[in-house]
């Protein structure tokens, strides 16, 4: 869910099955870091597992814990994570729960998703917030000069044609 929500881990830990509105596709925070109740768009490539979740367990904690409170702490979340990672054997280092936010808001803002809307959906009050997560990659930066006019007019239809094939291709039709 962090992967592909940018929701924070301490939001995904205290998601209940009434959290997860299906017929509008969005998950119904309530208790968010900011305070501020918001909505963020329920990915369909999670909708199905998310959904068996909720059928699963009821309207309780999506992760529940046998704390006090009911659901996973921060320190479990971690835990669980590390444990994961270590057994897929990914090496990286400074990778956390948190990385799955930070990953999720870059490839947003990539993909040229506006700034304020990628500010919407991870719920930060301050735009500067949203930006510092942001890392321009080569490939960004070289895509942004060839949008230049006399650039564009310049470049080589060899380069257009190679262009136009990769973007086809990404479609994956």
């Amino acid at each position: 869910i962090m992967a592909f929500t940018g929701m924070r881990p301490g939001e995904v830990a205290k998601l209940k099955g009434e959290d997860c509105d299906f017929g509008r596709g969005i998950f119904v925070l309530t208790e968010t870091k900011t305070n501020d109740n918001r909505f963020v768009p329920m990915p369909l490539n999670i909708k199905d597992i998310v959904e068996k979740r909720v059928k699963a367990i009821g309207k309780g904690f999506l992760f529940p814990s046998k704390r006090p409170e009911g659901h996973t702490s921060n320190v479990e979340w971690h835990y669980n994570f590390h444990t994961r990672i270590k057994r897929l054997e990914i090496v990286r280092p400074n990778l956390t729960p948190y990385s799955l936010r930070h990953s999720l808001i870059t490839r947003l803002l990539e993909e040229d998703v506006n700034i304020f809307k990628v500010q919407k959906i991870v719920g930060h009050r301050d735009l500067r917030t949203t930006a510092i997560y942001t890392h321009m990659t080569t490939k960004d930066i070289i895509s942004a000069i060839q949008k230049h006019p006399l650039i564009r007019k310049h470049t080589d239809p060899e380069n257009v044609l190679q262009l136009i094939e990769e973007f086809i291709d990404s479609l994956e039709l």
